[in-house]
């Protein structure tokens, strides 16, 4: 029999219990931030009909997608972002859900893309989106979501939202008589922080731009001051009444309000965004320690998305963290828990005459939410202490004759080596207290 070589394919990944175990973590941390705000949780199928995906985030996404025929002969598509199928599904939806409605979406998506650091062609999307309201105070309730939830799972407020706006950038290129040309002017600006300038100023002269109006392009969106001072650049540019500056005023002035630091919030007019859809405020985010990895949390508003599926108008404003490429910017950073088991207590199988006195334990711990494993094979105690060390385990049982005569439980730490010993209520309210 030949042997199957193990592998996959470029641009997906297995995950080791290290990297899965931080996972679940950070998805848990999420859901809470999520849902303190008032987001429902909702689910759509991984494959979506072809014409419900293709052509909404642009011909770069287009080339893209995982599309195949079915079995049935059906054009389907894989899912490119979560964005797309809930357009689909609160314009299906639309009566029995009502709007303004707050969805939370965690699950995986595909795309055929170049792979590099950070990048993967299946990952991870948690994404967060208030449908059925144009107001402005949406917007900023998305970046309170963005702040709180990347402060938490990084522990620091280390990074920085950089925002722009869609009608702000078509202003501006309506002002030089490109507006005809947004569409893809707007993908070259997207990859400005990606390429080198040289194949920027290429890209927008393959666009039959003139030589005078790319470097005025380049001078706006590489415009760095501080936000007070691009406010009134923009309002003296495009005047104060543009909806634009207006919405970007009105973001920076409230986010000041709700306690997110000057530092952590960042005008910046390269900022594009490369999907179709987005019609507003636009969103990146970049940690301070990593920046090469690319945004971790992006979106923006997209007001016209789901006018493709429904006669309803029901703009949407959201965001998206990126949890594979933010787990591997902590890897790299090494701010991962080290563990490679969920235990928080191994129960080392000192004398095989107690075996039912060791599971009455186990139970009892597993009763009171303290994560419990026994050893069960036949190995010496020095061998089943090295199994707990190494995958992570802080907390060892190690009861034997005289624990048991005693009634009692002697408890091992197994980081600093040191003993205590108690009744097993006493073991599990120290236990309770002191593993994380």
């Amino acid at each position: 029999m030949n042997i199957i070589e193990p592998k996959v394919l470029k641009g997906f990944r297995d995950y080791l219990p290290k990297t899965m175990i931080n996972k679940k973590k950070m998805i848990s941390y999420i859901e809470k931030v999520f849902e303190s705000f008032g987001f429902s949780p909702i689910d759509t199928p991984c494959i979506e009909y072809t014409e419900i995906l293709l052509g909404k985030g642009g011909n770069e996404t287009d080339k893209q997608l995982f599309r195949f025929n079915d079995n049935g002969g059906r054009d389907v598509t894989l899912r490119f972002d979560l964005t797309v199928p809930l357009a689909r599904f609160i314009a299906q939806h639309y009566n029995e859900l009502g709007v303004p409605f707050r969805a939370y979406h965690i699950g995986p998506v595909w795309r055929g893309e170049n792979t590099h650091k950070g990048r993967y062609r299946e990952f991870y999307q948690c994404d967060f989106d208030i449908l059925g309201t144009e107001s402005n105070l949406s917007d900023i309730e998305i970046i309170q979501v963005m702040y709180n939830s990347i402060c938490g799972l990084i522990q620091s407020n280390n990074f920085c939202i950089h925002i722009n706006n869609r009608i702000i950038l078509n202003s501006l290129l309506e002002e030089l008589g490109l507006l005809s040309k947004s569409v893809e002017i707007l993908r070259v600006i997207d990859k400005i922080k990606k390429e080198p300038l040289d194949k920027i100023k290429s890209y927008l002269e393959n666009l039959n731009i003139d030589k005078d109006n790319i470097n005025k392009i380049l001078d706006l969106v590489n415009l760095n001051d501080d936000n007070q001072n691009i406010i009134k650049y923009l309002s003296n540019k495009l005047g104060s009444n543009n909806e634009g500056v207006k919405n970007l005023n009105q973001v920076i002035e409230f986010s000041e309000s709700i306690g997110i630091p000057n530092k952590c919030l960042k005008i910046d007019l390269s900022i594009a965004r490369g999907l179709d859809y987005y019609t507003g405020n636009v969103f990146e985010t970049i940690l301070d320690d990593i920046k090469s990895i690319g945004s971790i949390c992006s979106g923006g508003r997209y007001n016209n998305l789901a006018s493709l599926y429904t006669t309803h108008k029901i703009p949407g404003v959201g965001a998206s963290i990126g949890l594979d490429r933010l787990i591997s910017a902590l890897e790299e950073l090494n701010k991962l828990e080290n563990r490679f088991t969920t235990s928080d207590v191994i129960i080392i199988k000192m004398d095989n005459n107690f075996v039912k006195e060791y599971l009455k334990i186990a139970k009892v711990l597993r009763e009171n939410n303290i994560k419990t494993e026994f050893f069960t094979d036949e190995k010496k105690i020095d061998k089943q202490l090295k199994y707990a060390d190494r995958k992570g385990i802080k907390f060892a049982i190690t009861n034997a004759l005289n624990e048991f005569e005693k009634n009692i439980v002697k408890l091992k730490n197994l980081k600093d080596y040191s003993y205590i010993e108690g009744s097993l209520d006493e073991i599990i309210n120290y236990l309770k207290v002191n593993i994380n």
